[in-house]
C-alpha cells in the first residue's frame, strides 16, 4: 500500500482486510452485489451522523473525505480490487 497520510497504514489495512473477508463472505452466500454495496454505502452514513452528533465539524469531515479521495490514486490496492 502506498504512503497515506489520512490515518496510519496498519490500522487502514485492518480496516481492509475486513471488509475483503465480509466481501468474500458476500458472495459466498449469494448476497446481492448491490445490497452490499447500499449496505456499505448506509453504513457511512450512518457514520457521519454518528461523528456530527459526537461533535466532530462537517467542514472537517469533507476536509478528511476530500485529503482520502485525493489519495485514493496513491494506495496500491491487491489483486481483485480493480486495479492491478
Amino acid at each position: 500500500m502506498g504512503k497515506v497520510v489520512t490515518v496510519s497504514e496498519r490500522d487502514l489495512l485492518q480496516v481492509m482486510y475486513r471488509v475483503r473477508d465480509l466481501r468474500a463472505w458476500a458472495v459466498r452466500v449469494r448476497i446481492d452485489p448491490w445490497a452490499f454495496r447500499q449496505g456499505l454505502l448506509l453504513t457511512l452514513h450512518l457514520d457521519t451522523v454518528a461523528a456530527l452528533e459526537r461533535g466532530v465539524r462537517p467542514e472537517d469531515l469533507k476536509s478528511f473525505d476530500n485529503l482520502v479521495e485525493e489519495n485514493a490514486a496513491e494506495i496500491m490496492l491487491g489483486e481483485g480490487c480493480g486495479r492491478r
